[in-house]
């Protein structure tokens, strides 16, 4: 006979096994982006891969130029064309493939069940057009106006935004940039979606009104139980609301961690760099104690370095860096690192 003990324990391991087996929300695969350069396409996007579960936080740091904004503009199919395209990989929505879909099946995810907050809040909205008029083009016109008006007015009271019967009837360059986020974070949760992008949403922001940004996507996040993605620059708001991020250089994820990971003991040399950048008040480094930076910048779209792309700003590097592209391996803890010579922890046997 099994014991309250003994089946407090197979219940647990019966959730453990269920959570491992769960297909994850989202499921990128081999994601490559090409653009068209000088004639001919070049991968800006390589060989991108991740998966994004259920409620789950999913930072992607790393510099201007790395592929982050690109990586998620083509989560939601909304790569230019002709000018940029897809060349490789599957994008896998709740198990099914979504990368090659038509223009009106991709409307039953694209603003619905996937949705993205733009990175400039300044030129997200369209400056012709009253906040009422965009924010009614969330419900697909599938609401009697009367109905769709009432839950765009609790939307916009949702997000913090007083009087939003009068606000409906600004345009948006009436508003202050604040303002305009949460206008476009209200239209973003309309749906309630199953997945929130992101982009630098606090871009032009003061510091002010970027907490209060943060803070209310966080509230969102949770309050929806949605999934997110956010892309920043920004290592202390990763810290505070992610449970996972992926560094990525160049086009290519070189690190993905849990974030105590990343802070603790980062693996690739880049992730350092990043931190070490990062004014510090944890420790006492003096009073003239210089940040450090990362030589050089990152390369321009075809010019790649051979090998690692890292290499040339990496004080690492080898031969083995110049020659050879390091794969993302692990590093045991649910580590990986695209290195040859990690920091930290030991490539998994």
């Amino acid at each position: 006979m099994v014991g309250v003990a003994g089946v407090e324990a197979i219940v647990h391991n019966t959730v453990a096994v269920v959570v491992l087996m769960s297909e994850p929300l989202l499921a990128v695969k081999n994601l490559s982006v090409a653009f068209r350069h000088e004639g001919h396409f070049i991968n800006v996007v390589d060989e991108v891969s991740f998966e994004l579960q259920r409620g789950q936080c999913l930072g992607i740091v790393g510099e201007s130029g790395c592929g982050k904004s690109v990586t998620s503009l083509s989560l939601m199919q909304l790569i230019p064309h002709p000018v940029g395209k897809i060349s490789r990989g599957e994008i896998f929505f709740k198990g099914k493939e979504i990368s090659n879909l038509g223009v009106e099946e991709l409307r039953q995810y694209r603003g619905r069940e996937i949705v993205m907050i733009f990175q400039e809040p300044m030129t997200a909205l369209n400056p012709v057009y009253t906040v009422g008029t965009q924010m009614l083009e969330a419900f697909h016109n599938e609401l009697p106006q009367a109905q769709a008006r009432a839950r765009i007015t609790a939307l916009l009271r949702r997000v913090g935004l007083a009087e939003p019967e009068l606000l409906l009837k600004n345009y948006p360059y009436e508003l202050s940039g604040g303002m305009r986020q949460r206008v476009m974070i209200a239209m973003a949760i309309a749906n309630d979606p199953s997945i929130l992008i992101a982009d630098e949403p606090t871009t032009a922001l003061d510091v002010t009104i970027q907490a209060q940004i943060m803070q209310l996507l966080q509230e969102v996040r949770v309050s929806l139980g949605m999934a997110m993605i956010l892309i920043t620059h920004d290592l202390g708001v990763v810290f505070e609301m992610c449970d996972y991020v992926h560094v990525m250089y160049a086009g290519r994820i070189v690190e993905s961690c849990t974030v105590e990971q990343l802070y603790d003991s980062p693996a690739h040399p880049y992730t350092r760099g990043l931190l070490d950048s990062l004014p510090r008040i944890d420790v006492d480094a003096g009073p003239r104690h210089r940040l450090q930076t990362i030589p050089g910048s990152v390369p321009a779209i075809g010019r790649f370095p051979r090998g690692c792309r890292f290499s040339n700003r990496c004080a690492r590097r080898t031969s083995q860096c110049d020659n050879s592209t390091p794969p993302l391996r692990e590093l045991g803890g649910g580590r990986k690192a695209a290195c040859f010579h990690p920091l930290s922890a030991k490539p998994a046997s």
